[in-house]
């Protein structure tokens, strides 16, 4: 009982603290704007600690996908929505049609959805704006290399229509638009931007770091860095008013720290997973775990064996990535570090089995036998490519990730399996936000080419589902015009170009096995398990949510909880 008196005292110390806030923003003409005044919902708040804020940008343009929808987005509206069966459904656009070309697409706009403060209303010239921002190469996002690569203008038609001309056929861009599959679907106002910062694509960012203008059912309150992320409720929203008033986002790297905090009340809702999430069933008290199957895949990757870098590393014999994959055991780690919350991997890295273009039997039958553990096999394969003592003077990368604080943990267990088979690695922990520069620099590949930090070095990395095959690949494996490019092949980059220019879908399968199979064989995005994406969370405060398949971040997950 003394325990569960400490989590109220806790709660009546936030309830207290939003008390105070209440006052303050009623007599304060800053906080003013759309979303004050009676929501209806009551004094609610909630605390939800994460482990990572990414590099901390406020402006989605700046910010890597994982951590757009894990914290900003519940503050913007996107032009089209992934719906609970994984489907596109309508969003900012209320309907949308491509020419019987394939390429152009007219979407038509809903009315009187309103920007935060007092910014007005949301129109095709907002969305014309964002898509050439989100095409900018200044931006430290993922995404710009596939936006200016997908599409060639956006036209105006009228206040709520517009036009996008794609560069050839693009049978994906509703998914592009949409939440989860990519972060560009997302709004800014031109009015806010373009007063503030004019064209600056730099003074634009600063300008949305220090209050980021939305249009979503949570508008900015106040960041801290290093520390906090507020926001609040507006008063009506067109998708759905929020039942909660106030979110707090706290930085908690420690995921032993959030689930102290979580049975002190001082957190309400907290990222965890195996050893962890088992504590927080077992501590009762109206704690409980709730996980979303399969959101996360889990892998290693080998970044960057094209770059001269990578040269003289021993990563670069394609038999020594095999055997680094034969060498961990998979079902053991899903026991001991996941308490056996996941499953291994039936299809490609970042793909599930409801991805459009996937064909599971097939990755299911062949990843039975490739992705098995065979610690033989791998020592065999090391003493062919000339290491029959083994090597060493490997470094192994790890970094918290929104939903897998335990990905440095992970480094450990493959570590130490990778030693059994005489494979030596030192792992280097870091933020990512540190680590990102050298894994998508927000521009060009070919920018990473004299960078050799990471060429060649495994890490281990997560990341949610895509939605179909082309996302995924293109995200990954495209030298051109992918953030990351794991593989430098001209061929490979074309046929992944294809994969959208195909309207028959057994080809556009056929042709996605293929690129998925290149990338098998050269052992450079290696599938370890598909993770449920678990939160610990305190029911005597957060009531029920809607979770969707495949989606495991709280950007729209927020607004629902009751």
């Amino acid at each position: 009982m003394a325990g569960r008196s400490v989590r109220v005292d806790a709660r009546a110390r936030r309830c207290m603290a939003w008390c105070v806030t209440v006052v303050l923003c009623a007599s304060l003409a800053a906080c003013g704007g759309e979303g004050d005044g009676d929501t209806g919902q009551g004094d609610s708040s909630i605390t939800i600690a994460l482990s990572t804020f990414g590099n901390e940008q406020l402006d989605p343009a700046m910010e890597s996908r994982s951590q757009v929808l894990q914290l900003l987005l519940p503050m913007f509206d996107t032009i089209l929505e992934i719906g609970t069966d994984g489907a596109v459904e309508p969003g900012l656009a209320e309907s949308w049609k491509a020419s019987e070309d394939g390429l152009s697409w007219t979407f038509k706009l809903r009315k009187g959805v309103q920007f935060h403060g007092g910014y007005g209303e949301l129109t095709a010239e907002d969305v014309k704006f964002s898509l050439e921002r989100w095409a900018n190469p200044n931006g430290g996002n993922s995404e710009s290399g596939t936006v200016a690569g997908a599409i060639d203008r956006v036209e105006v038609v009228d206040d709520y229509t517009f036009v996008i001309r794609t560069k050839g056929v693009r049978t994906d861009l509703p998914y592009l638009l949409a939440p989860h599959q990519s972060a560009v679907g997302i709004v800014f106002s031109k009015k806010y931007l373009t007063e503030a910062a004019g064209d600056d694509f730099e003074a634009q960012a600063k300008a949305m770091n220090e209050k980021p203008i939305g249009s979503g059912p949570f508008q900015f309150v106040s960041h801290t860095r290093g520390s906090s992320v507020t926001m609040k409720a507006v008063t009506k929203h067109w998708r759905r008013t929020p039942k909660v008033r106030q979110v707090e986002f706290l930085l908690v790297p420690e995921v032993s720290t959030q689930v102290s905090m979580l049975k002190s009340g001082d957190a309400d809702i907290i990222e965890v997973s195996g050893d962890q999430a088992d504590e927080v069933e077992a501590a009762g008290g109206g704690l409980e775990v709730r996980s979303i199957p399969d959101a996360l895949g889990v892998g290693f990757h080998v970044p960057g064996i094209y770059r001269p870098g990578a040269k003289d590393r021993k990563t670069q014999d394609v038999r020594v990535r095999q055997a680094m994959s034969l060498a961990i055991d998979r079902k053991a780690i899903l026991q001991t570090l996941l308490g056996g919350r996941g499953d291994l991997p039936t299809t490609p890295w970042n793909t599930t089995e409801a991805t459009a273009d996937i064909d599971v039997e097939h990755f299911k039958s062949k990843y039975a036998e490739t992705m098995a553990y065979d610690p033989g096999e791998a020592k065999r394969l090391l003493a062919e490519a000339g290491y029959p003592d083994g090597v060493d003077g490997i470094t192994l990368d790890a970094f918290n990730r929104p939903g897998a604080a335990n990905l440095p943990q992970l480094a450990e267990i493959i570590a130490a399996q990778w030693a059994k088979v005489g494979i030596d690695a030192k792992i280097r922990t870091q933020d990512y936000g540190n680590y990102r520069a050298h894994w998508s620099p927000g521009g060009p590949v070919s920018d990473l080419l004299d960078d050799d930090y990471n060429a060649g070095w495994p890490v281990v990395y997560s990341s949610t589902p895509r939605f179909e095959a082309y996302g995924a690949a293109i995200t990954y494996l495209n030298y051109e015009e992918g953030p990351i490019g794991l593989l430098r092949d001209a061929e490979l980059d074309e046929k992944i170009s294809t994969i959208n220019a195909t309207t028959d879908e057994e080809k556009r399968r056929a042709l996605a096995t293929e690129i998925f199979d290149t990338a098998d064989d050269a052992w450079v995005m290696v599938p370890l398990f598909n993770a449920d994406f678990t939160y610990g969370v305190d029911t005597e405060t957060v009531g029920e949510w809607t979770t969707y398949p495949g989606w495991a971040f709280f950007g729209r997950i927020l607004e629902t909880v009751e």
